[in-house]
């Protein structure tokens, strides 16, 4: 068994960006710069124990440690220069659209889950990110309409994966390395509505598309991604609607919400049922896909407060009380679900974590 006996990280940035309208287009048109430089050091001291066995006796349960067998250390320098760029164009005070292109960077790191001691202190590369967007946002009907509305796209490359490979003793163990590059396309829209000075409605959409590009496990040069079958909730959205109600002589203001939230079927664990060999022993791709799938859900929430109410000396503070439900209509739904046993063989079950129940509460806010 792998410990950590001793880590030390150190990561330092500096950033900068700056906005320029050039003398053109009445100068409605802007660009914005950017640019990020990263320095990470990443060090580890690791002791690999051997195998730990646990013996259960007739009356007492006790556990045996094998000796120290090797131990070692492990170091990770790196540095990255990340650029951005943004466009922007303002149509009016009201409209604007733009467009930006960035690139990310994630440090690498060690995995001491990893059975293997000289994995472990090799440890896994840094990954990066190219993410670009089309965007608009702009103000309607007098301003009582408000829209914000991106399509992005995302492309990883080097990306830190969780991946099993068969261990020396058997079964299958969880290890991270640099195997893929994917793709996240994507859209987003908000948009508040103000039906009346009282009323006002709202909606928050996510949609999603997942692509693997290329997966190579560690140890071949054959790209697996087909086998993956990582699902995205494709579809995340909200509405919501809040009401002001009228004056009705209560000493503050009574102002209600009701909130409807779906989240399409999503994948569960944190790993992909990749093996060197291909999947799990006994289950196909979309099998593992199927066993390893949150099914989609949809929660009511509301809430009803009576806000506003002057307290404190000379009335310098108010207090809010607030009457809130969860998941109004009591519904039963799995919140998480993963494949069960995933390192040590596919057992044909499933673990799967119920969300709560209707939840009911009740909170007083003081402000000064």
């Amino acid at each position: 068994m792998i410990t950590r006996d001793a880590t030390r990280n150190e990561s330092w940035a500096v950033f900068g960006q700056f906005s320029w309208r050039p003398d053109i287009l009445s100068r409605k048109l802007e660009i914005v710069p950017g640019i990020r430089y990263t320095r990470d050091t990443r060090e580890v001291r690791v002791v690999d124990n051997g195998s730990v066995s646990y013996a259960l006796g007739a009356s007492s349960y006790t556990q045996v440690s094998n000796p120290v067998l090797q131990s070692g250390n492990g170091q990770l320098e790196g540095s990255k220069t990340t650029p951005g760029l943004s466009v922007l164009y303002h149509f009016d005070d009201q409209m604007m659209g733009y467009g930006k292109i960035a690139r990310g960077y994630r440090t690498g790191g060690f995995n001491m889950a990893d059975s293997n001691l000289a994995r472990a202190l090799t440890g896994f590369a840094p990954e990066t990110l190219t993410s670009k967007e089309l965007g608009f946002k702009g103000q309607f009907l007098e301003s009582r309409l408000r829209t914000n509305l991106a399509y992005f796209v995302m492309d990883y490359k080097d990306q830190q994966m969780q991946l099993s490979v068969p261990s020396s003793t058997g079964g299958y163990s969880a290890i991270i390395a640099n195997a893929g590059n994917s793709q996240i396309k994507g859209f987003e829209l908000d948009a508040v509505y103000a039906v009346t000075k009282n009323l006002r409605l709202g909606l928050s959409w996510t949609r999603l598309d997942l692509t693997y590009k290329k997966v190579v496990a560690p140890g071949t040069s054959t790209n697996v991604a087909s086998r993956f079958r990582r699902t995205l909730p494709k579809n995340n959205y909200t509405v919501n609607v809040d009401y002001r109600f009228p004056d009705l002589g209560l000493p503050g203001k009574l102002e209600g919400h009701l909130d409807y939230t779906h989240m399409d079927a999503q994948s569960g664990s944190t790993t992909d049922g990749i093996t060197q060999g291909g999947v799990f022993a006994g289950y196909t791709t979309t099998g593992f896909a199927e066993l390893d799938l949150t099914p989609a859900y949809s929660v009511w929430n509301g809430r009803l407060a009576l806000n506003g109410i002057s307290a404190g000396p000379n009335g310098l503070g108010d207090v809010s009380v607030g009457l809130w439900a969860k998941n109004l209509t009591d519904k039963k739904y799995l919140s998480y679900v993963m494949a069960g046993s995933p390192f040590g063989g596919i057992t044909g079950a499933a673990l799967g974590v119920w969300a709560p129940r209707r939840t009911v509460g009740v909170d007083v806010i003081y402000r000064f």
